[in-house]
């Protein structure tokens, strides 16, 4: 991994951290980024090697996550979310010959996926579908308007949910892969965000037409069990990652001034130590996180709903705890910190992080978890000794 980030991975964090400021500035994807990391073949890393991926592990996976996103945060997340994907496919269509077929192409293609999970009238809910998969023989339709598909316009494949027969419940729900070639986009609405502006989130119709085999055997609910983990984990290494840049700008502010100042006491520095403290307490806890998902996969075992509900905290914790870091380090830069483009600039590090509470939204998390605490209730205590 160290010769990685020292190597290929380099150049993509070298792309991305030069190419920040215009990507978020014209909300434009991150196209030098990405193209770096499929020169390192890099978007099939989670893929076995057996299939012509790199085999990387979830941790693995979060470090990259959190070096991107110290260069641009857009570039860091459409990394991020492609490799939720990944672990969806992986782990529930590994075992069919057309799925088995898609992850080879992934890796050696470089192949980019979209989600397609928001749906117009659910209110968000991607536990609910409206629209319905439309079998005919051993084909099928769909159409989806999507309120948001992020990077939909720069993907190579899409992964889409839908209920399962237009019959079915709001709640019995499948995944589709759709390959550029099977699918058409009308776009509604146009990215125009406070930040993660290159992430292109734009609306969407989608329709697709397929063969059957595109969907996935095994039903959206448990794939939720794969993805929903993933997300939380490769997110929170994002935000951690982003936070962490903004507090070494402010460090870098501070000895600047000390410098100026020769010696003199310099104000802000037990902010300094604050925002320190917060990204220890962040990377303390997915680094636990990303332990116990290591050993659930190793053991083959899902989580369970204790798990879950740590999970889901660790989620909100960090989204916030995040932009409290990028706050203290505003607080320290100042009016150089406020202004856009300078050295001790965090103003995008702030924007960008203010998305984190909202993806999915810490009040909804924080209602599920309830449910799940009711269930199971996490041992508080316990120690790796």
């Amino acid at each position: 991994m160290k010769t990685l980030v020292e190597g290929s991975l380099a150049a993509a964090t070298q792309a991305a951290r030069t190419h920040a400021g215009e990507v978020d500035g014209n909300s434009r994807f991150p196209i030098e980024a990405i193209r770096e990391l499929k020169k390192a073949q890099m978007l099939g890393a989670m893929v076995p090697r057996s299939l012509g991926g790199q085999g990387m592990s979830i941790t693995e996976l979060a470090s990259v996550c959190h070096t991107l996103g110290t260069a641009c945060a857009s570039t860091a997340m459409v990394f991020a979310m492609h490799q939720s994907q990944v672990a969806c496919l992986l782990t529930h269509g590994q075992t069919e010959p057309w799925c088995r077929a898609l992850l080879q192409r992934v890796a050696e293609e470089q192949l980019l996926i979209a989600s397609v999970t928001s749906e117009v009238g659910t209110g968000g809910n991607i536990r609910n579908s409206i629209c319905a998969v439309e079998r005919d023989g051993t084909g099928f339709r769909l159409v989806k308007p999507a309120t948001a598909i992020s990077y939909g316009s720069h993907a190579d494949l899409l992964t889409i949910t839908a209920r399962r027969a237009e019959d079915a419940a709001p709640s019995d729900q499948v995944l589709v892969a759709a390959l550029t070639g099977d699918y058409v986009l009308e776009k509604t609405t146009k990215w125009d965000a406070l930040g993660m502006r290159g992430t292109c989130t734009d609306g969407f119709v989608v329709r697709v037409a397929g063969d059957a085999q595109q969907i996935l055997p095994v039903p959206y609910a448990v794939i939720l069990e794969t993805m929903l983990p993933a997300s939380h984990l490769l997110w929170c290494a994002v935000w951690l990652g982003i936070a962490t840049d903004a507090v070494h700008r402010a460090r870098a502010s501070l000895r600047a001034d000390a410098r100026r100042r020769q010696g003199e006491a310099t104000g802000g520095s037990a902010r300094l130590a604050n925002a320190f403290s917060k990204l220890l307490a962040m990377q303390a806890g997915l680094s636990s996180a990303l332990q116990s998902q290591e050993r659930c996969t190793a053991a083959g075992t899902p989580l369970n709903p204790a798990a879950m509900a740590s999970l889901n905290m660790l989620k909100v914790t960090l989204s916030e705890t995040a932009v409290d870091a990028a706050m203290e380090a505003l607080a320290i830069c100042g009016i150089a910190g406020y202004r856009n483009g300078g050295e001790y600039s965090v103003g995008r590090h702030l924007r960008d992080l203010l998305s984190a509470p909202l993806m999915i939204g810490n009040d909804r998390i924080r209602e599920n978890t309830a449910n799940l605490l009711l269930m199971q209730m996490p041992r508080i205590g316990q120690f790796d000794l």
